[in-house]
């Protein structure tokens, strides 16, 4: 996750939400 934010850091882009297939799976969804 945190090769994403530097990712969108350096793109002066925002992270709107992350999951994975477990997570999907679970009905769970990280927003931050």
């Amino acid at each position: 996750m945190n090769v994403l934010y530097t990712k969108a850091q350096q793109n002066d882009c925002l992270v709107l939400g992350t999951d994975n297939y477990n997570e999907y799976f679970l009905g769970y969804f990280t927003k931050w």
